[in-house]
């Protein structure tokens, strides 16, 4: 009975405290190195360069008449898997943003229409003829297939994208990429982060922040866009150098907005003959509208200027032009003139 009394009872209460500083001792410290490691994340992030491609095969220029591709259904062995509901349709946006061909796209239904099969991999056998009968249900010049070969939708999340660029006639790689996009690679959560900001992409709420590292939808949109930005660009025949004259003697006022220098930008300085020319009311003596007219001017206006022909070529061989602004310009000039109103 006396060696009863060095043991102490403890009260439910007690215990309770004691359990509940334990749980937060343990709790801080789990905080700690989940801290810590956030830290050195974020300092790797922060050395990082925005991810670059590498593993890809590009002609230096697509053909002049490569002007038109068909898009096929995105291939992905799980037939069942939700990204296959919108792939196809951010495929198409991002190809179509890169203004480099016209683009078409060949849905689920018309393939199983014309080949029995929804989807394609470039990797298997395709069906006899499958490129001319393609070719002359679309008019295409080539075709686009895709494969997506790895993807994981929860964090850190990735993408595996093989596509393939093709003539249609011949069966020729005109590009190809084979790359995995994971967002456990510093540089692409670079690139990724990079791609929110210029497409001013938003998550619903402050608790959603970073919806490209977060949205298996957004980060397959960043991906694409990456891939297609590889493409090679078209070549420009400038063999008819006066169509090229014409498209700048018809941008060129809007631009400056100063049609009374139209012929004088391309011709090289005439003297003055002394004869009075009588100036119209709308100050030029050509219509915008009137191509022809237009062209005579050109030609009668002296030798042409070899840089100012670069430059045309320059610009037709920029796929961004013309660009919204320039359309918008257009339309308020073409508007203005009489043989509009």
């Amino acid at each position: 009975m006396v060696n009863c009394r060095h043991f102490k009872i403890l009260s439910p209460k007690r215990t309770n405290m004691i359990m509940l500083k334990y749980l937060n001792f343990c709790l801080l410290i789990v905080l700690s190195l989940s801290s810590c490691r956030r830290f050195e994340q974020e300092k790797v992030i922060a050395k990082a360069e925005p991810f670059v491609p590498k593993n890809l095969y590009p002609i230096e220029r697509l053909p002049p008449l490569f002007n038109k591709v068909v898009i096929l259904p995105c291939h992905f062995d799980d037939l069942d898997s939700p990204m296959l509901e919108y792939i196809d349709v951010i495929v198409a946006q991002e190809l179509a943003q890169e203004r480099i061909f016209e683009t078409t796209s060949f849905s689920v239904p018309k393939m199983i229409q014309n080949f029995k099969e929804p989807r394609f991999s470039s990797s298997n056998r395709l069906p006899e003829n499958f490129l001319n009968r393609l070719e002359d249900l679309t008019a295409a010049n080539g075709v686009l297939f895709v494969d997506i070969h790895s993807f994981r939708p929860y964090r850190p999340m990735s993408l595996g994208i093989r596509a393939k660029l093709v003539d249609i006639k011949t069966g020729d790689f005109m590009w190809a990429i084979d790359e995995t996009f994971d967002l456990g690679n510093g540089s692409v959560i670079v690139g990724a982060t990079e791609l929110q900001k210029v497409n001013h992409i938003r998550a619903i709420s402050s608790k959603t922040s970073g919806s490209v590292l977060h949205s298996p939808r957004v980060f397959a949109k960043y991906a694409f866009s990456t891939c297609v930005s590889t493409l090679p660009q078209r070549q420009v025949n400038t063999r008819n150098c006066h169509i090229t004259e014409i498209y700048y003697l018809i941008m060129d006022p809007i631009s400056q907005s100063e049609s009374g220098k139209v012929l004088s930008q391309y011709s090289n300085p005439v003297k003055s003959t002394g004869k009075s020319v009588a100036k119209p009311e709308n100050g030029t003596s050509v219509s915008l509208t009137d191509l022809s007219s237009l062209a005579t001017k050109a030609q009668s206006g002296g030798e042409l200027r070899a840089d100012v022909i670069e430059k045309a070529k320059l610009l037709l061989a920029d796929p961004n032009w013309p660009n919204d602004e320039q359309l918008e310009n257009l339309s308020e000039k073409l508007l203005s003139t009489e043989d509009f109103n």
